[in-house]
């Protein structure tokens, strides 16, 4: 029996095959035709959204570019606890310290780095302990940074890494950890370390020079400038400036010239460093930090901006802010671009 339907089939498939048409819409009852042209709308629309889905979800993640928005990352590292202190060599190469210090002074402390922009952090070894004082961290490069330890003989000295954590070693000539001239110069006190610019004290004149080839000669540019001038410079060491105080005066350095600006604030502070392109970060009172170019002061988006106690332009451009006072800021250390955005690097919670 089985044989005889199969080959019935068979049959009329090679008879009739091609002589099949879907039935006009005409030829429908009226409710089936309504039935009909529903089911093709909603077919339709079904497909559409359905395109719509699959396109969206082989497309990459547009970046959220929001001005000034600031995305909140808490920093955790494994056994971590006490004051937290971060400091970052660019937008993503950071370290952190977590340093617990009691009544008694004797301190327990625990380092760690991120490299991919605070979202994982990786426990480091300190080279010593942290003894009777709070550590301090300072990031130097993507992977070297001097953080305060004592000696086998309870001596407290810098110790400096260059690999990333995995060694350490005594930083050259510094007995004591409070030598905040040479830690502000090997991070920059015109950051980084001007190849091309610098500035000398004569008496009650300030002389600055510029050199064409990277330090091999200099020439003093033919402008006196006012006494106690402090040298900024980008973190491409593209643009220089010198800015002096009372009363506060700001000059942009060329290869040939020194050329005041206009309308400097007289109650700015001048971050150190602080030049950004065209400008350079500043604190005014009442507004917090921003920065001023062209005349014109813009702070950054609160409340960062008023909780900065201090702020720097690190090696990729990226602007580091670190965070005090009260408020809904209270501490930690916020990296960004100027106009954003934002990330606020914050301890965890208690």
């Amino acid at each position: 029996m089985p044989d005889l339907i199969e080959d019935a089939f068979a049959r009329f498939a090679e008879e009739y095959s091609g002589t099949f048409r879907p039935l006009p819409a005409e030829a429908l009852p009226r409710w089936r035709r309504a039935r009909r042209r529903g089911a093709w709308w909603l077919g339709g629309l079904a497909a559409a959204l359905a395109a719509a889905l699959t396109a969206n979800a082989l497309q990459p993640a547009a970046p959220d570019n929001t001005p000034n928005r600031v995305v909140e990352r808490t920093v955790r590292l494994p056994g971590a606890r006490g004051t937290m202190y971060a400091d970052f060599a660019d937008a993503a190469h950071g370290w952190v310290v977590f340093s617990d210090c009691p009544a008694e002074y004797r301190c327990t402390a625990t380092l760690g780095r991120t490299t991919d922009g605070g979202r994982r952090w990786a426990p480091v070894p300190l080279p010593g302990p942290p003894g009777n004082h709070y550590p301090l961290l300072s990031a130097t490069g993507p992977d070297s940074a001097l953080v305060v330890a004592d000696r086998p003989d309870g001596t407290a000295v810098w110790w400096e890494t260059t690999d990333g954590g995995r060694t350490f070693r005594p930083a050259p000539d510094l007995a004591e950890p409070a030598l905040t001239d040479w830690l502000t110069a090997r991070r920059g006190g015109a950051y980084p370390a001007s190849a091309h610019w610098r500035v000398e004290q004569d008496g009650l004149v300030t002389w600055a020079s510029y050199s064409p080839d990277g330090g091999r000669s200099w020439r003093t540019l033919p402008v006196e400038l006012p006494a106690s001038g402090v040298l900024r410079v980008t973190h491409d060491d593209r643009e220089a400036w010198v800015i002096t105080s009372t009363p506060n005066r700001v000059f942009r350095l060329t290869p040939d010239a020194a050329v005041e600006v206009p309308g400097f604030p007289a109650s700015a502070t001048v971050a150190m460093p602080g030049a950004v392109g065209g400008g350079l970060l500043i604190t005014l009172p009442g507004e917090g930090m921003g920065v001023w170019r062209d005349g014109r002061f813009t702070p950054f988006p609160q409340p960062l901006g008023a909780a900065a106690a201090n702020g720097r332009v690190l090696r990729d451009g990226s602007i580091a802010l670190n965070l005090v006072g009260a408020g809904p800021v209270s501490e930690g250390l916020a990296v960004g671009a100027e106009g954003g955005p934002w990330v606020w690097y914050r301890p965890p919670a208690g």
